[in-house]
């Protein structure tokens, strides 16, 4: 799951979000289609089935994280990322994030992925016939991605997170400073 970051990502950016501005599933798709933002499938999926929403109006400040930050430099597994960032005194980030994100991360390098540090949320997104957790990740330009008119261009996809799932050590996180929210 490792993926190769671009220079160009600017790792000491911290980007404030003020969230709960979205009250319904049904405005944050409205929303996304009018800033023209892609979702894959799971992600609507996900999102249909109550992603939760801050309905109370909160901001949170955020920054970018590779796994080797955290004392990785052979990289981690999900948990254990998870569980240094907290140790270290950051957050995991509330799922809402993802789109604000989304919206703001406008220079993120082709082929370069940000997955969102969380708490995985509980879908019923089906591989091969098993119900799977997914977890939201931000991805510009993946070579995985069928549809050659999205290819290249910004998207939300719901990856499946378990656990014990490695990451590289230049593999990329948002996290949440702590009480940001």
């Amino acid at each position: 799951m490792s993926a190769i970051v671009p220079s160009a990502v600017d790792l000491s950016r911290v980007w404030t979000f003020r969230l709960g501005t979205c009250p319904s599933v049904k405005e944050l798709l409205a929303s996304m289609s009018v800033n023209k933002m892609i979702l894959t499938h799971r992600a609507q999926l996900l999102l249909r089935q109550g992603v939760p929403l801050y309905l109370t109006k909160k901001t949170g400040t955020f920054r970018l994280m590779q796994v080797k930050e955290r004392g990785f430099p052979d990289g981690a597994t999900y948990l254990e990322f998870c569980t240094q960032v907290i140790l270290d005194g950051y957050e995991l980030c509330p799922p809402e994030i993802t789109f604000p994100f989304r919206r703001t991360f406008k220079n993120q390098p082709r082929n370069h992925t940000v997955r969102i540090a969380m708490d995985p949320l509980h879908g019923a997104i089906l591989v091969k016939g098993i119900k799977n957790r997914a977890a939201f990740i931000l991805v510009v330009g993946n070579g995985n991605y069928d549809d050659v008119e999205k290819a290249g261009k910004p998207w939300i996809d719901a990856e499946d997170s378990q656990p014990d799932d490695h990451y590289g050590p230049e593999d990329t996180f948002l996290v949440m400073e702590k009480g940001a929210l």
